[in-house]
């Protein structure tokens, strides 16, 4: 039985279904919304183009429409020498609004920017009304614009919160993921662009000397982790503007008091295990070899209380809710409306 008092969690789960019934898949928002709906319109030429052609006026849609093709023209080359040059000297000709080793980030930014804007204004062009039909085409670029959204948003929150030292790994590690997650929905799209020379020629722009980005290592992430699985500041920036409840009687409270008091006991809880190991204690399935372990002198009384804490806290996050068999039956749950009901009377 899944649903219970404990599972706190079940309740949202079990409503996921009709938040995608009425609000749509989130497989829609990204084949089909995300870029293909507003690409037009946020392109900043073409929609002026199609409006110039359809003006009744012919002489003042002739003269609308040089001026946005025109602009137009002048776009696609600015991107394709930015994104050529920005690729062939690793962005390291992008502009960057802070000094030092940050910046390199920022520079990257700029050069996937100009990239997305050289391809999502061939792949509008080329595949108009098509594009929407091309939805995984459609839902690679919108990839590719979430992960520049996501970059430029941790680097603003780093901003914001006084780029704080401790906090750069972080920075690191999620601009490394995103890059290299930029860089293979790029090829992806060049791997699968209907029109062959458009494809090469994308390419050989965005790519000149081949994809070189990888991901955050995996000593960089355990890292992090180890950083996030202790109490402190760091923690606490991570988790701002997010429910946290310290109340051990609150059904989500007992995870954050659970993990302070089991972070407390650590050291105590190695020094325990370790006189186990040793013999100097027997092991049991009961924690009564805590008793044992402050008569063999391994453990001082306090010492044994914080781990008593902490196998106390464990146990209440990892109970589950446990019901008679007659609390189950069809008789039972039958009964139970119509005994809710006399309550009520």
């Amino acid at each position: 039985m899944q649903d219970g008092p404990s599972n706190y969690l079940f309740a949202g789960y079990a409503t996921t279904p009709v938040a995608i019934t009425v609000e749509g898949a989130n497989i829609l928002t990204r084949t089909l919304i995300t870029f293909a709906q507003g690409a037009l319109r946020a392109h900043p030429y073409l929609y002026a183009e199609i409006e110039a052609a359809r003006n009744p006026d012919r002489r003042a849609g002739i003269k609308a429409f040089d001026k946005a093709f025109g602009g137009h023209i002048s776009f696609t080359l600015r991107n394709m020498v930015g994104s050529f040059l920005h690729a062939v000297s690793g962005g390291r000709l992008a502009s960057t609004p802070v000094s030092g080793d940050l910046g390199r980030w920022y520079r990257q930014l700029a050069r996937y920017s100009q990239s997305f804007a050289l391809v999502g204004d061939w792949t509008v062009a080329f595949l108009g009304g098509d594009l929407k039909r091309k939805q995984r085409l459609s839902g690679r670029m919108a990839d590719i614009l979430s992960d520049l959204y996501l970059l430029s948003a941790v680097l603003k929150r780093y901003e914001d919160d006084g780029m704080i030292a401790e906090d750069r790994p972080v920075v690191d590690a999620v601009a490394y993921d995103l890059i290299a997650s930029i860089e293979a929905s790029f090829k992806a799209v060049f791997d699968n662009f209907p029109n062959a020379p458009l494809r090469i020629l994308m390419g050989i722009l965005v790519f000149p000397l081949g994809r070189h980005a990888r991901p955050a290592s995996d000593r960089l992430t355990y890292r992090l982790v180890r950083a996030v699985l202790r109490p402190g500041t760091f923690r606490d920036r991570l988790t701002r503007g997010v429910y946290v409840s310290m109340d051990p009687k609150d059904v989500t409270g007992v995870l954050e008091d659970a993990f302070l008091k089991v972070t407390k006991a650590e050291e105590i809880e190695a020094k325990f295990v370790r006189a186990i190991k040793k013999g100097i204690i027997e092991r049991r399935l009961d924690r009564d070899a805590i008793t044992d372990a402050v008569d063999q002198g391994v453990l001082t009384e306090a010492e044994a209380a914080t781990l008593r804490l902490a196998d106390q806290a464990t146990d209440r996050v990892i109970r589950v809710d446990d019901f008679d068999p007659e609390e189950l039956s069809p008789k039972q749950l039958a009964r139970e409306p119509t005994a809710a009901k006399d309550a009520a009377e």
